[in-house]
């Protein structure tokens, strides 16, 4: 084979790999498009609904935990410490060869920039929909940051606790304390004194926890931190049955199906004034059974309240 014919076939390949790219890159343009377009009428529907709607039903999933809004937790807690003038976090990360106590008041340090962030932007455009709405809100999130939001305080509830209360690790008893002033307790002392006083359960002596339900909390989570609420979400829900009811479920995924996606299947199922909106990256596929009264949107619940609820309402 002579060489002008090598290099022939080689830029036929070439272009022939070129030219199928071309084709994917297309098709996977078209399909990002079409999910776009189809989004955008299925928003445009939902808040319709919702305008029309006796009352709104929403969970909240792990896709708005803080993980998932602060893409960068460490630039956000240096930030957080610049802000307040306060030296301490930056020369304890400086530090290589911390003491104990010294890895103990950072942990603290970083835990509390968490108590203290603000998720109002986050939740701005969902609030300003549900303005003079009677709504309630559920979510499994344990940062505890939509209550840092416009959202009514009154109408939100935490079944799996948030980190903004510590019980005792064995939960020994019911007492819960206030974490940021625990915090700050111990934070205090340790740049008055350079000494660190760990908080212990004052009944049994035992370490504290945040008081969260997770896997590895199930057996001693003290529940008395969200039961009242309970009562009064559970309540508000038996009012809605012959109502019209738009339930908007926002990045819940499988960890705890039995508290938000189990639920509001089955609410959706049996009011059939209802419309269910699922948005999730994933996971937002709908049952068959309520198929005509509700929809899945591909979408990331933080992108969800950030672009495409925004783009809807210019």
């Amino acid at each position: 084979m002579d060489k002008g014919k090598k290099i022939r076939d080689k830029v036929e390949i070439e272009n022939k790999v070129f030219i199928l790219k071309k084709i994917r890159y297309t098709r996977r343009r078209k399909s990002f498009f079409g999910e776009r377009k189809r989004n955008m009428k299925s928003i445009e529907d939902m808040k319709d609904k919702m305008l029309k709607a006796d009352a709104v039903l929403i969970g909240i999933g792990k896709e708005l935990s803080f993980e998932q809004i602060e893409k960068n937790p460490e630039e956000y807690i240096k930030h957080f410490y610049l802000e307040k003038n306060d030296r301490l976090y930056e020369m304890l990360e400086k530090k290589e060869n911390k003491t104990e106590d010294e890895k103990y008041i950072f942990q603290i340090l970083k835990e509390k920039a968490k108590l203290e962030y603000s998720s109002q932007k986050v939740y701005e455009k969902l609030s300003q929909l549900l303005q003079d709405k009677n709504y309630f809100v559920i979510t499994t999130n344990t940062d505890g940051i939509i209550f840092q939001s416009d959202l009514e305080k009154d109408r939100i509830v935490a079944p799996c606790g948030d980190i903004h209360r510590l019980q005792c690790k064995k939960g020994c008893s019911d007492e819960l304390l206030n974490t940021k002033e625990v915090y700050e307790n111990i934070i205090n002392q340790y740049k008055e004194k350079g000494t660190v006083s760990k908080f212990n359960c004052s009944h049994c002596g035992q370490e504290l926890m945040f008081n969260v339900r997770n896997n590895e909390t199930i057996q001693t989570y003290r529940e008395e931190g969200y039961l009242k609420q309970w009562e009064v979400y559970t309540k508000w829900l038996s009012k809605t049955l012959n109502q019209k009811l738009l339930i908007l479920e926002i990045g819940e995924n499988l960890e705890q199906p039995n508290l938000i996606r189990w639920p509001f299947e089955k609410v959706a199922f049996f009011n059939l004034k209802s419309y269910f909106v699922r948005v999730n990256q994933s996971l937002y596929q709908i049952e068959k059974e309520i198929a005509g009264r509700g929809e899945g949107i591909k979408c990331n619940g933080v992108h969800f309240l950030n672009c495409e609820l925004e783009k809807t309402m210019l």
